[in-house]
């Protein structure tokens, strides 16, 4: 029987009021999770910028101690604005006696091509890129089994980056906010860019000048389902939307 594995999705972002509890990148995590067998993500999101460590660490040993049982590893979406806190989560988890394998994704480790144990220090493993179609393997594998995008803590860093292959889930769809209040949704229609500015991170997980358009008629069902939650705003995601 294989051993179930539990991963504490610990998201620390800029949301203004009214918007959805997850954000894009995070709903679509969980969706790619939901329904795999033995994983189960357990979100927690906290909104900068009045984020209290003590108390994410606190919530983190909760959830900890309710699965006595599996195996909890502690996945964290590393960006600019909450780099710094997250380190110091980790590092306050490890002094407690927490040593829970630790996972850093997001923009910041997308980004950092070389150092990156020393800029971002205290993971057990990093992953560039997106990570719906490489997570559920992460989270089965050994230490050090070699995934592209991965880098384990100690080993080589090859900088590679986790390319998308296909369409990610719909977090709408698939339920994901089901039971979360929200009034403004961000709708995303596509992935990628036609372009390659080198300012900017948004073909990062596609591949250069690298499109992947999600299917209209899953557009349309998103838009159904939001105009039934009688959403006050739909900000349409897309870098070539007018293109």
């Amino acid at each position: 029987m294989i051993k179930k594995v539990v991963l504490v999705l610990v998201s620390i972002d800029l949301k203004k009021e009214n918007h959805s509890l997850y954000t894009p990148g995070v709903a679509s995590i969980l969706a790619s999770l939901k329904g795999c067998e033995s994983i189960e993500a357990v979100p927690l999101v906290n909104n900068l910028p009045n984020v209290n460590s003590k108390l994410v660490i606190h919530e983190i040993i909760n959830i900890i101690k309710r699965h006595p049982t599996e195996t909890v590893k502690i996945g964290f979406s590393v960006f600019a604005w909450n780099k710094k806190i997250v380190v110091e989560i980790v590092k306050n988890l490890r002094t407690l006696g927490y040593c829970n394998q630790t996972i850093f994704g997001g923009a910041s480790v997308t980004s950092t091509k070389e150092n990156l144990e020393q800029i971002l220090p205290g993971a057990d493993v990093y992953f560039r890129g997106y990570a719906e179609e490489i997570l559920p393997e992460l989270l089965r594998s050994n230490i050090g089994t070699k995934i592209v995008g991965v880098h384990w803590a100690g080993d080589k860093d090859d900088g590679k980056i986790a390319r998308l292959k296909q369409t990610p889930i719909s977090p709408l769809l698939s339920g994901i906010y089901d039971n979360t209040s929200m009034m403004h949704f961000w709708l995303l229609t596509a992935i990628g860019c036609l372009y390659s500015c080198a300012y900017c991170l948004y073909d990062f997980g596609t591949g250069k000048r690298r499109i992947i358009n999600f299917d209209m008629n899953r557009i349309q069902q998103e838009i159904v389902c939001l105009a039934d939650r009688k959403m006050e705003s739909i900000k349409i995601v897309d870098a070539i939307f007018n293109d």
